[in-house]
């Protein structure tokens, strides 16, 4: 456990101290988040000089974020991201991300038109030589790179290049800008290697497989589709389809 002293002169209670001490270990991936296991309350108690009593309190907290869960006669533990949709409308990770309970973000990697191979020819009905718009981008939860998305789009959403969708999912922006609704995807889910690319924003060793799902959505009247495809980092993580 890092070495960390509580301020008991401070007029913070010791026991939301010990609280943000835990928190910060979580999110800046310290030795916690490599056991998943916290130690026991007796070894926290001792290794910061405070009662049980504070220490529960603080736990306290760590369950109330959603941050700990307790197992009976095991421990307790850091909870794993859940990633949870109903089974009737599944989105991309971005958009579950939008209303998680962790803090998550996306960084943009490239945004480009480029001319259709032919797998995008086909899942997307497309004719020879037709460009589409391909936007790649990473999703952070915690700031662990967990997705590397790539969507592709037809010349309708020309008007996606150059904005960076950082904050929010890009279907989300095409709902609003263009008030479109879209239907539950098409999905299949498959194990694969990625490519030096996926390898390198994804932060992974070599050789490292990933969960790929590769969905169809299109909107409700059928006039539009845009394909995705999310490599998912599943260790650590929990995705519920």
């Amino acid at each position: 456990m890092p070495h960390f002293q509580l301020n008991k002169d401070s007029s913070e209670p010791l026991y939301k101290q010990l609280a943000a001490f835990f928190i910060e270990e979580i999110k800046s991936k310290g030795g916690l988040e490599k056991s998943l296991k916290l130690p026991t309350e007796r070894e926290i108690s001792e290794s910061f000089a405070v009662s049980r009593i504070t220490v529960r309190q603080a736990l306290k907290i760590l369950e109330d974020q959603d941050l700990i869960e307790r197992e009976q006669g095991k421990g307790t533990f850091l909870k794993t991201h859940k990633l949870k949709e109903s089974g009737t409308k599944l989105h991309t990770l971005s958009r579950v991300a939008e209303n998680g309970p962790h803090a998550a973000r996306s960084k943009l990697v490239s945004s480009s038109l480029e001319l259709a191979n032919e797998q995008e020819k086909e899942l997307l009905g497309l004719a020879d030589d037709t460009y589409i718009v391909v936007i790649k981008r990473v999703h952070y939860m915690d700031d662990v790179p967990v997705c590397f998305e790539i969507s592709r789009f037809t010349q309708d959403f020309t008007f996606l290049l150059g904005k960076n969708f950082a904050e929010e999912s890009i279907q989300t922006f095409i709902e609003r800008e263009k008030n479109l609704s879209f239907a539950a995807p098409e999905r299949t889910i498959e194990i694969v290697y990625p490519g030096k690319e996926i390898t390198h924003f994804m932060d992974l060793e070599p050789n490292k497989p990933l969960i790929l799902m590769t969905g169809i959505t299109t909107d409700s009247s059928g006039s539009f589709s845009f394909l995705t495809q999310e490599y998912l980092a599943a260790e650590g993580h929990k995705f519920e389809i």
